[in-house]
């Protein structure tokens, strides 16, 4: 999701044969490779998209209560809910919520981290301070100190 409130957007990318050299040669079925691309909007509060899918899916990945969802994805998008569907949605919403847990729990670490190198900095810091200032005993208390 890194489109603007106004950048959705679909983009299909296909495969295509193109003889740079020698005999040309028929690839069959070649135009059934194919990938898709949704730029999907971040956004809660950006207007409705004007493509009905990417509307859809933009409702059905958005932080809301799953009954909420299945509601609106009913009623507005006409998706038929039955055990199938139902189990399919909540899957999909137990993802995204592991995707949040996940990429939380990466940025705890990784700020952890972050926080033991500048307190490693600044400790060293201190004791060249301290060292430079001839406060020996200062040093020693600094360094027994936890």
């Amino acid at each position: 999701m890194d489109s603007a409130d106004h950048e959705d957007s679909i983009n299909r990318i296909r495969l295509t044969q193109e003889t740079v050299y020698g005999k040309d040669m028929k690839l069959d079925n070649l135009d059934k490779v194919m990938g898709v691309i949704i730029r999907l909007r971040s956004n809660e509060n950006a207007e409705i998209s004007k493509n009905q899918l990417i509307a859809m899916l933009e409702e059905l990945l958005k932080k809301d209560e799953i009954s909420r969802k299945k509601e609106k994805l009913s009623n507005k998008y006409g998706l038929i809910m039955n055990d199938h569907t139902e189990r399919k949605l909540g899957d999909m919403c137990n993802l995204s919520d592991l995707l949040v847990q996940e990429s939380k729990a990466e940025g705890k670490a990784e700020g952890r981290a972050e926080g033991r190198v500048e307190g490693e900095n600044r400790l060293n810091q201190l004791y060249l301070l301290l060292m430079e200032e001839n406060r020996l005993d200062d040093l020693q208390k600094a360094t027994k100190d936890e």
